[in-house]
């Protein structure tokens, strides 16, 4: 039959389709200037008795459904005695088209599912059966989304009586059991079928029943079980393929009863499939970073990972073993770091008895550490210390034990053996004067009683000849170490006339080998030993300076300043007292040897704050830094103007830090503090704008940077390898 020009008002621009009852037109609105698609019944089927009519008012059903999944109907009509259906044209073809013998993804069939089956709900609950869903009658619109055509056409063209040798109402390989008898009367249920073959269809690549003859497949539909579609493809998780077969049971009261149910059990089915999958994909993902971290011996990171697996699956692969190992090798290092702590304790502790001349416990500390790790630490070191001092104390303790017995020459020999040890002794000395006397007071009372006896007899004068060689040999020794105790306040008289740096650098070296006298030299130079830290510390006077580039006169209290930064040794005795984290480029908790003299650097404002706790110091702020530095006149650098060779700056070209005191007395400020321009930058307790103060310069810096008044601010958290510090205390 030739293409008609025009159906009623709409001008045919080609044919699209044709079916069993009609064919399809491409077709244009003139009015609206629309495309749209026209279903024209065939002129045999119209020709017969209320067919036309019948096919007409199934239409204007039709048109009722407002739903985006179904056709939307423009008008119904007749044309020559032929009815016409005009219709929302869809431009994306037919679900029939996509289907070539192959499953299709498994997330693009559940969404045609989801939209039909919204579609055929919205029909149902207004009374409305569609009796042939097939992929032929799903098309798509030009968003790619799923539409339902052909509601009624099957019941209308069934009423009329309409029916060929050829053709059935209905497709047979879409139909539900319960549309295979005459007459048979059916309900949405039917729809849930077909809608479940299709699904079959677009999982499996085929329908579930396929014969040589439409009755055959009707047969197998009543009667034979729908293959598994996992027989058909392998790749079909188990509890999507049993929500298809559920929409294909015989019995309708048996499937799903709405075609939504199926859709939301199919979507259901689906996220698990994907959940499993992604518990798949994390459990291989969690086992391969177990490995990894095993083979780098991180237990606990093992551990962490084991037990997330076994939150997702108890029973994954060697889970449980793993973690049992994972969890033995944390104790175990656990424990090895705890043995550490109670050394380090250990350690400290015998250090602080030490300190306080506690030797006999610090000698049985020390030896519970030899026991346990004979290798920790220098701990061999102090163990002798404090046998050393605990041996001196045992005789001093016997001498003077002898001494109250009256035991003078004994009390000699034991002050002796202590001075051989301790020449520096004090007291050892003042009492071995007092035990001399004591010998020499016996030996005269005996020499006495012997001349006045006037014995003859040759051993007692031997004996007596003895007791002679021994007073010299008394008087002797005491006059050496009375000439050892007056000998200090010579040193001061003796140095009076010396150079101050000289004086001050014997006096402090006296000072730290605790030799009596050395304080009353260090009092006339004004400085002092820090009694917690031991670092030598100047006196900076009450008075006005002026400060900064603008020469502003500020007062100041007097105070004490460290004479040099911070030593990397100085902070090691800190880090051992007080389990403090050390700088990065430590070995472990003790500096390299060659920098122990070198200021410590890699220290926060944060680390510099809690030293100068501990060691009952605090941080000066930048006023009493730059007093210290520059002193009360106009000076630009500690020494005065600028001159090559008196501080470590960019201009030395040394690239790193020095031992502190390289430069001194030439780069010493007017007070004898050291290191003040250059080296490193010195920490302050001066805060500006979230920052925190540093003055000084660095090895790193240019030389205008070494300038008294020269300034720079960092967070208080920065650390590097030009920060360092030296701490104030007030005047007591």
């Amino acid at each position: 039959m030739a293409k008609p020009k025009r159906i009623g008002k709409y001008e045919i621009l080609e044919e699209i389709g044709r079916g069993g009852f009609a064919t399809v037109y491409k077709a244009r609105d003139p009015n609206l200037d629309q495309v749209v698609a026209v279903k024209v019944l065939y002129p045999t089927y119209a020709g017969q008795q209320g067919a036309a009519q019948r096919f007409l008012n199934e239409a204007r059903e039709a048109v009722r459904l407002r739903q985006r999944g179904i056709v939307r109907i423009y008008t119904v009509g007749e044309a020559d005695s032929v009815p016409y259906i005009a219709m929302e044209y869809l431009p994306g073809g037919t679900l029939a088209g996509r289907l070539h013998g192959e499953p299709l993804p498994l997330d693009a069939a559940i969404a045609v599912v989801e939209q039909v089956a919204a579609a055929l709900d919205h029909a149902h609950k207004r009374g409305l059966v569609h009796r042939d869903v097939k992929p032929a009658n799903v098309l798509f619109d030009d968003e790619g989304c799923a539409v339902l055509v052909d509601f009624g056409l099957v019941k209308s063209l069934a009423e009329s009586g309409m029916t060929t040798e050829d053709t059935l109402l209905g497709t047979p390989t879409y139909m539900a059991p319960e549309q295979a008898g005459p007459n048979a009367e059916v309900d949405g249920r039917a729809d849930v079928y077909a809608l479940g073959v299709v699904a079959y269809e677009m999982l499996a690549g085929r329908v579930p029943f396929e014969a040589e003859t439409p009755l055959s497949v009707l047969h197998a539909h009543v009667h034979d079980v729908p293959p598994d579609p996992r027989v058909l493809n392998q790749a079909l998780a188990p509890g999507v393929a049993s929500v298809v077969l559920r929409a294909l049971e015989k019995i309708p009261t048996e499937r799903y009863q709405t075609a939504g149910a199926f859709a939301r059990e199919l979507r259901r089915a689906w996220e698990t499939v994907q959940e499993a999958a992604q518990v798949k994909a994390t459990l291989a993902g969690l086992y391969t970073q177990a490995q990894e971290a095993m083979k780098a011996g991180h237990w606990g990171v093992v551990v962490n990972l084991c037990v997330e697996m076994r939150n997702l699956d108890p029973d994954y692969r060697d889970v449980g073993t793993l973690l049992t190992l994972a969890a033995s090798r944390l104790a175990e290092e656990e424990q090895k770091r705890q043995r550490e702590r109670d050394l380090e304790e250990q350690y400290a502790a015998a250090l602080e008895l030490l300190e306080k001349e506690a030797y006999a416990e610090a000698v049985e500390t020390l030896e519970k550490i030899e026991a346990q790790a004979p290798d920790f630490g220098d701990f061999g070191k102090e163990l002798e210390r404090a046998r050393a001092g605990l041996e001196k104390a045992q005789l001093y303790e016997a001498a003077l034990a002898k001494l109250a017995d009256g035991r003078h020459g004994e009390a000699c020999d034991d002050l002796l053996a202590l001075l051989k040890r301790d020449p520096d002794h004090a007291d050892a000395r003042a009492r071995l004067l007092e035990a001399t006397e004591g010998v020499l007071a016996r030996l005269r009372v005996s020499q006495a009683a012997l001349e006045e006896l006037g014995s003859e007899n040759e051993a007692l004068r031997a004996h007596v000849v003895d007791l002679e060689a021994k007073l010299k040999e008394a008087e002797a020794a005491l006059k050496t170490a009375q000439s050892q105790l007056d000998s200090y306040d010579g040193l001061l008289l003796a140095m009076e006339d010396q150079d101050r740096h000289q004086t001050l650098a014997l006096a402090e070296d006296l000072a730290q080998t605790k030799r009596p006298g050395a304080s009353r030299v260090l009092a006339r130079l004004h400085v002092r030993i820090h009694p917690q830290d031991g670092k030598v510390m100047v006196y900076i006077p009450t008075g006005a300076f002026l400060y900064g580039d603008e020469k502003e006169k500020i007062e100041l209290p007097e105070f004490w300043i460290d004479k040099t930064p911070v030593t990397n040794a100085e902070y090691a005795r800190f880090v051992a007292a007080t389990g403090h984290e050390p700088p990065q480029h430590w070995k472990h908790k003790t500096p390299p040897k060659e920098i122990a003299d070198h200021p410590v650097v890699y220290v926060s404002q944060h680390d510099a704050v809690v030293y100068a706790g501990w060691a009952d110091k605090r941080l000066p702020t930048e006023e009493e830094w730059e007093k210290a530095a520059r002193g009360t006149d106009e000076r630009e650098y500690p020494w005065g103007d600028w001159a090559k060779g008196r501080c470590n700056t960019e201009e030395a070209n040394i690239g790193g830090t020095t031992p502190v005191g390289r430069y001194s007395p030439d780069g010493d400020s007017p007070y004898g503090c050291v290191d003040m321009a250059g080296n490193v930058w010195e920490w302050t307790a001066t805060e500006e704008a979230g920052a925190c103060v540093l003055r000084g310069g660095s090895w790193y810096n240019r030389r205008g940077n070494a300038r008294c008044a020269a300034r720079d601010g960092y967070l208080l958290d920065l650390s590097n390898g030009h920060f360092g510090f030296r701490c104030v205390s007030p005047i007591s």
